[in-house]
């Protein structure tokens, strides 16, 4: 966070990169925060898993993941999808 503040947004974009990077890399549970953080909750989890074809558990790690990855939008949108039934 400081390197942001520090930097400027724009100028900062490899720190998020590199931090998104490392953060990837830690096992699940060691993940700096789950998709509830996101604002997701555990239906909007296993809705998810029913619509991308995994179970629950995966959903969970995947949403978590693309939120890490900077792709909110990603899950915002397949989630719509998921509850029209597309």
């Amino acid at each position: 966070g400081r390197k942001v503040l520090a930097l400027g947004f724009e100028d900062s974009e490899w720190v998020m990169r590199e931090a998104r990077g490392d953060a990837m890399k830690k096992l699940v549970e060691d993940l700096p925060f789950s998709y509830q953080d996101g604002g997701y909750t555990y239906e909007d989890a296993e809705l998810l898993g029913q619509y991308w074809g995994s179970n629950t558990w995966d959903s969970k790690v995947a949403i978590t993941h693309l939120l890490i990855a900077g792709q909110g939008k990603v899950v915002q949108a397949a989630l719509k999808s998921a509850k029209r039934g597309n």
